[in-house]
């Protein structure tokens, strides 16, 4: 089914002017605006909790209704330095039974749990068994006698069908302050039930990692300078390693498996995974992470490479290509590095994505999950050249200012450029799945790309998204 280029000429002329005020606002800066997005929940707490027995964080449901007899809540652990066991329960205190409740062992995880609390105590109470963790979690709904109930949504955050026009805003938060992330104050975190998340996407949690962190433990066929392991043998396999810095691919046909790369502290522009010239690397089940973030760091940067069942998060731009051959499946692409004042920017926010293309050919993405970007989930810039024979395939997608962003600037019409079945969440600023930009708009081949919302255990399909153009 194709989608008219052009919204019909009968709609209310406020409606237009709202309309092309956006799209100038995005086309401007192709890469979006520079806020945050707005709060969505009504209650949503953030805590480090540190493990043992001592060390759980219990903290008040505050705003619930006297009466509340059951409560469902969106539960997200990140950032555990190893897998571990983290168990939510209702009440002020950890008892056996709460402990007994513990997920599985994982460095993240994403689920959700329902509560029956007793009279007017509204508390939960959340514990760690082996790792600090960062723990998010969400209102979803609660149950009174008269019924459940949704938290409102706030003004500021469009309703499904709407549009958004307001001018975005700046914070005057340093680079060098605590970067919010995709568990930002009032954002709640996108369920992943169904699709890539932490469940099946990182390093599987029987493999043992052996690290590696300077000329000592560079494996064969690498070797280690300042903060870098460079591979320099064709066909090296690097297979249940934990890599305390960044990787640089100069050889080809490369694999890495089983592994977490973390990288170090950079002061200049730089990547967790840069493939080279003519290098190509093929990246399976392995986590990528910026272990100290900062505003320089992207995750994967190049051409020549596939990205199978990765969990990548805590970067800017979470992949760059700049060439042919890129291919990302059944990855899980989260946790966008935000700031405020970028340097890359003029001084202005990060135009944070979760796929940016500058240039390319031959290009797949298929099967991922991508959110909680800023600037868009997947960006096409042409910046360093053409872009063609691109596809993006059953993805579930939210963030952005518009979720797909792509641009022509001054390269021409995008070519063999296809669409299929894509799924987008209303988590978007101006609840906007598809921009494009000039005369691209005709030579789009689009499927079924589908709006869905969550009902609390699933993702319900609605109807066919519209495209924008500018």
């Amino acid at each position: 089914m194709r989608i008219p280029a052009r919204s019909r000429p009968t709609l209310p002329v406020t409606v237009v002017v709202a309309l092309s005020l956006i799209a100038l606002a995005l086309s401007a800066a192709v890469a979006g605006p520079k806020s945050l997005v707005p709060a969505e929940a009504d209650w949503v707490k953030t805590h480090w909790v540190a493990p043992g027995d001592d060390n759980t964080v219990s903290m008040e449901v505050d705003g619930l209704p006297r009466d509340t007899k059951q409560a469902t809540f969106q539960v997200v652990v990140t950032r555990a330095s190893k897998p571990t066991k983290v168990a939510v329960c209702a009440g002020r205190q950890l008892t056996d039974e709460c402990r007994r409740s513990a997920q599985a062992p994982a460095r993240s995880t994403s689920f959700t749990a329902t509560f029956d609390f007793a009279d007017s105590e509204h508390w939960i109470t959340v514990h760690s068994s082996v790792s600090k963790v960062h723990v998010t979690i969400v209102l979803v709904e609660y149950t009174t006698p008269e019924g459940t109930v949704r938290p409102s949504r706030t003004p500021t955050s469009p309703s499904p069908g709407q549009t958004s026009s307001e001018e975005p805003t700046i914070s005057e938060t340093s680079v060098t302050a605590e970067p919010p992330k995709w568990d930002k104050p009032g954002l709640p975190p996108m369920p992943t039930a169904g699709w890539p998340g932490p469940t099946n996407t990182g390093v599987p949690k029987d493999v043992t990692l052996t690290v590696v962190d300077g000329a000592a433990s560079a494996p064969g066929g690498t070797y280690w300078s300042g903060v870098q392991l460079t591979v320099v043998r064709e066909g090296v396999v690097l297979d249940g390693l934990e890599i305390r810095g960044i990787v640089r691919v100069e050889s080809k046909n490369v694999v890495i498996k089983n592994c977490v790369i973390s990288g170090r502290k950079l002061s200049r522009p730089g990547s967790l995974l840069h493939v080279a010239g003519s290098g190509s690397v093929t990246v399976q089940d392995s986590e990528l992470y910026a272990a100290e973030p900062s505003v320089y760091v992207d995750g994967v940067v190049g051409q020549n490479f596939t990205l199978e069942r990765v969990n990548l998060h805590d970067t800017v731009d979470h992949v760059k290509i700049i060439g042919d051959n890129v291919t990302i499946r059944d990855s899980w692409l989260h946790a966008n590095l935000h700031y405020s004042n970028d340097p890359a920017q003029g001084g202005g926010a990060t135009h944070d994505d979760n796929i940016q293309i500058q240039r390319g050919n031959n290009l797949n993405i298929t099967r991922n999950t991508l959110q909680s970007a800023t600037n868009a989930a997947i960006q096409v810039t042409q910046d360093m050249g053409v872009v063609s024979q691109v596809v993006i395939d059953r993805n579930l997608v939210g963030g952005g200012a518009c979720s797909f962003n792509l641009a022509e600037k001054d390269r021409g019409t995008l070519t063999d450029f296809a669409l299929r079945a894509n799924r987008f969440t209303r988590t978007s600023k101006y609840n906007c799945a598809i921009i494009v930009s000039g005369t691209s708009r005709s030579s789009l081949t689009l499927s079924d790309n589908r709006w869905v919302d969550w009902t609390g255990s699933m993702w319900a399909e609605q109807g066919i998204v519209t495209v924008r153009t500018y």
